[in-house]
């Protein structure tokens, strides 16, 4: 179920465009799905999807949801590392508002991970919102990587 009215304009208005990309014909990772929220959109894009969650809870509840999409997988993770997915097998990785409280040293983790298991070309979206300390509107910042060449992999 979408949280709210914001997050299904995006949807509509970024997922239709998004499907001609060719990198979502492949395999993603959804890092942090939580329930599924964006999972539900993106589902008709994709061969197949791998949602890593910190939360259990999420993970249990996404294997119910989906219980019916075969080419869905959810796993736990630790909040760092993604051991559980191969070098070089993810073709876009993809998180929403999900990384918002996480500390640098979380952000560095995955940004490293994102080099290991995204594959020649691969791509990667990132969003999340943030409050202003001293502002109520919502600042947005996008963290988008691109690993176009094997040169940027260590």
């Amino acid at each position: 179920m979408v949280s709210d009215v914001g997050d299904s304009k995006f949807a509509m208005a970024w997922l239709p465009a998004s499907a001609r990309l060719s990198f979502l014909s492949g395999r993603i990772l959804e890092i942090a799905p939580g329930y599924g929220r964006w999972t539900q959109f993106l589902q008709t894009h994709y061969a197949s999807l791998i949602g890593i969650d910190l939360a259990r809870s999420c993970v249990d509840y996404c294997h119910k949801r989906f219980a019916n999409y075969p080419n869905l997988e959810f796993k736990v993770n630790e909040g760092l590392t993604l051991p559980m997915i191969e070098n070089r097998s993810i073709d876009f990785a993809f998180s929403f508002d999900s990384l918002v409280h996480a500390e640098a040293d979380v952000i560095s983790s995955y940004v490293n991970e994102l080099a290991r298991v995204l594959r020649h070309r691969g791509e990667s979206f990132f969003l999340s919102r943030r409050k202003a300390q001293k502002r109520s509107r919502s600042i947005r910042w996008i963290l988008s990587t691109h690993f176009l060449s094997q040169d940027c992999r260590k």
